[in-house]
């Protein structure tokens, strides 16, 4: 029982949940020192030295729920977060480390601290604590979190909105975004690492478009109140944003939706890396569109540089058409330049849709498609095309092989490959075998989530997770439609694949009288955070 305790400890640490049910004290000063947070602590600390991002001889302050203006932020005399995060620690210095305190934060803040190029400030949740910043209102145009300051670090803490108000229209009877974003980000050269987003307006609103802003690692799930509230919106213009390793779900708009909705805004900029992005939409009734991914302008935006690789993309195959959209890559402007799509894996009705581009590099993905069209579309004005289309695989069920819409025109595969040139080393093949994929945390050496398309369809999957654990480890995996709940696994790896029940269960509901509750994907289909708790 001792170890179990421990093992789940570890875990519950390291993902933002409350170690409240094993008894674990919140008081530093009641902590002796052999406890486990302090190990934990110790252990990222010179994790985050190894990264190189922590000054010599840096400091470490404190803030907390029932902190004081006043406050010197110490352990014994925390500070209040609206002071830290404005300035007021005045011997805060780049490569400093800021210790969020267990509590619910009700507040709507701005952070205009900033570090220096190399050395940021970190603002992280202390070790074996839950920390949540909760608005508590819908206000569109303030996130619970404002980020102005560059070169500042968030790390493990909870953003939230307790609001129950989830009515599709605002108060004039528009549709409109309403919730407010969890965290907007207006600064440069900011990193946003492990957090867990829920119940907000977007999740994120990405408004800084000089590049440089990484999202790595985020749970983002339940946020929106209609189709115009998403998990990520983002918009860029020069250099280029890494959106990378998040699990993006459940929200009622867009999962992904990188769009410039004004000839004042721009889509240019942007690596999207190993996300498992699924389900999205599920929270609003039939009539509310969703894509998993949409990266596009309106008219008089072309989007430019754009690369998804090896990003894992599910709707449930039965849902309706509405919410059974997987990535579309054009919106309005006809005149996109270059977007490159390697080593994804989509499963939806209507798996992929092209629009528009130039320049396009296309190959290693698998598709599945019941029946339903791929989709590609030249610009309509003449110029200089480069389309490289091939080595992709694309999975067929009984209801037949995929179709194919060139420049509108239904195409069997044979035909595809014979019209454009497209797909000469591509191949058909039955959905049968599983796929599972395992995507190590590059922050926290510990963490690594695995995405997994049972197309068996049987209960429980056997997996291979050596690539990430060693024998001798002690881990534990969690559930991330319900990362609250308890891990689905607690055990010491032997080398031997593990067993993982596929059933569903449970999915953590979202707070407020939502159009619809989703529940938990099917046999088809799960995501599982792992966690090593030692050895």
């Amino acid at each position: 029982m001792a170890f179990l305790k421990r093992s789940i400890f570890y875990f519950l640490l390291s993902f933002g949940v409350s170690c409240s049910l094993i008894n674990a004290t919140h008081s530093l000063g009641t902590i002796g020192p052999a406890s486990p947070v302090l190990d934990r602590k110790a252990q990222i600390l010179d994790d985050m030295k190894s990264l190189g991002v922590l000054r010599e001889g840096y400091s470490e302050w404190y803030v907390a729920p029932g902190g004081s203006k006043t406050g010197r932020g110490t352990a014994d005399s925390p500070a209040e977060i609206e002071s830290a995060l404005s300035g007021a620690l005045s011997d805060l210095r780049p490569g400093d480390v800021i210790w969020l305190r267990d509590g619910t934060y009700k507040v709507s803040l701005t952070s205009t601290i900033h570090g220096s190029r190399g050395l940021p400030i970190h603002l992280r949740q202390y070790p074996g604590e839950r920390a949540v910043l909760d608005k508590g209102t819908n206000s569109r145009g303030d996130g619970a979190l404002d980020v102005r300051g560059d070169f500042v670090w968030f790390w493990d803490f909870e953003v939230a909105n307790s609001s129950p108000d989830r009515r599709r229209l605002d108060a004039d009877g528009d549709m409109n975004p309403t919730r407010g974003s969890g965290i907007n980000i207006y600064a440069d050269d900011t990193k946003y690492i492990n957090l867990i987003f829920r119940d907000n307006g977007h999740g994120f609103g990405l408004w800084n478009e000089e590049g440089s802003t990484e999202i790595y690692g985020c749970i983002i799930f339940n946020n929106g109140n209609n189709k115009k509230e998403h998990g990520i919106y983002g918009h860029n213009k020069t250099g280029s944003h890494l959106i990378a390793n998040n699990v993006i779900f459940n929200n009622a708009g867009y999962g992904l939706h990188l769009y410039a909705n004004s000839e004042k805004s721009s889509v240019s900029g942007f690596q999207v890396v190993g996300n498992t992005i699924f389900n999205n939409g599920s929270l609003m009734l039939e009539d509310q569109v969703a894509d998993q991914i949409l990266v596009g302008g309106v008219k008089g935006v072309p989007a430019a540089r754009i690369e998804l690789r090896s990003n894992y993309i599910f709707n449930e195959l039965d849902a309706p058409t509405s919410k059974n959209r997987g990535i579309r890559l054009g919106y309005e402007d006809t005149a996109n330049k270059d977007v490159k799509l390697i080593d994804n894996y989509i499963v939806s009705k209507i798996p992929l849709r092209v629009l528009w581009w130039e320049s396009v590099e296309a190959r290693g993905n698998t598709i599945y498609s019941n029946g339903k069209n791929i989709e590609f579309t030249e610009p309509a004005i003449n110029g200089k095309r480069e389309y490289s289309w091939d080595t992709n695989t694309y999975l067929s069920d009984a209801k037949g092989e995929p179709q194919f819409l060139l420049n509108k025109g239904k195409l069997a595969f044979a035909s595809w490959r014979a019209d454009k040139g497209f797909d000469r080393s591509s191949k058909l093949a039955a959905a049968r075998e599983n796929a599972v994929f395992v995507m190590a945390n590059k922050y926290d050496p510990t963490r690594a989530v695995v995405t997994i398309y049972n197309w068996t369809r049987k209960p429980k999957a056997e997996i291979d997770i050596g690539t990430f654990l060693a024998k001798g480890d002690r881990f534990e995996i969690r559930d991330a439609q319900n990362i609250f709940g308890d891990p689905s696994t607690v055990g010491e790896y032997d080398g031997k694949p593990l067993i993982l029940n596929l059933t569903g269960g449970a999915a953590t509901p979202p707070v407020g009288s939502v159009e619809k509750v989703p529940g938990h994907s099917g046999t088809e289909f799960g995501v599982f955070l792992i966690k090593k708790t030692g050895r």
